[in-house]
């Protein structure tokens, strides 16, 4: 898989399940597509999702507590549906 050639702007410290790592950060702007709702961020923290598939479709990107603390989520675990009001 082709990488996205953007370059890094810094490092941070990832606290994960296996410990302590250095990550990359990256400058990013996310779209909602069908929202009509776009974020820019000053950084964002790499993360490697290859292979990770939920629903039939790979994961992109994991949204973190620092976007989710200015909406209102809500996740249908039974139908598989979520909605995100900003």
């Amino acid at each position: 898989m082709k990488g996205l050639e953007v370059n890094t702007i810094g490092q941070a410290t990832s606290h994960t399940a296996n410990g302590a790592r250095q990550c990359n950060l990256y400058p990013a702007h996310f779209t909602f597509l069908g929202a009509n709702i776009e974020v820019d961020f000053t950084s964002v923290v790499e993360v490697n999702l290859t292979g990770q598939v939920f629903n039939g479709q790979h994961v992109i990107a994991l949204i973190g507590r620092d976007v989710l603390a200015n909406t209102m989520f809500v996740y249908n675990g039974k139908l598989g549906m979520y909605t995100l009001s900003m």
